[in-house]
């Protein structure tokens, strides 16, 4: 019995001894989005743009690129002053996403000195289009940090 097993233990790292190496360079690798959320993607490029905002009209934050769709990854909001103010972001082509303009993130009252967190993922355009801010109210003025990957 212990000959088998001696035999058994030579010709198993006789084996390993002559695995074979494969020295080809390695295929590409196609990484999908988890769970569907680029913004989880770990070989997306994620952008960040700080704004502060005034006025009420739409301001492109974020310019269309050809097909690719805009993720927002996280919005954060801190309303400064105005009365009544409100905050939105819109998506759409033309100048100020003025043509197509539909609403990605509804409209919510912006307080002065109210802070306001979206976690990820918080919305997403459609392709083609770019993102923009709106505002409405009197005078309205808000910082506003968002954070995207555009695919």
């Amino acid at each position: 019995m212990k000959r088998i097993l001696f035999i058994a233990a030579i010709v198993l790292l006789s084996a390993q001894t002559h695995a074979q190496i494969n020295t080809s360079s390695p295929q590409p690798v196609t990484i999908t989005t988890v769970g569907g959320n680029p913004c989880q993607n770990p070989a997306a490029i994620l952008n960040s743009v700080p704004v502060t905002t005034s006025g009420t009209t739409a301001v492109q934050v974020v310019a269309l690129s050809g097909a690719t769709k805009i993720y927002i990854c996280s919005l954060t909001v801190i309303g400064q002053s105005g009365t009544t103010p409100t905050f939105s972001m819109v998506q759409g082509t033309g100048t100020n996403c003025a043509t197509g303009q539909t609403v990605v993130v509804p409209a919510f009252a912006t307080p002065a000195n109210t802070l306001f967190s979206f976690a990820t993922p918080v919305s997403a355009g459609a392709a083609g289009n770019a993102l923009c801010y709106l505002q409405t109210g009197t005078t309205p003025v808000t910082k506003v940090q968002i954070a995207y990957v555009q695919q």
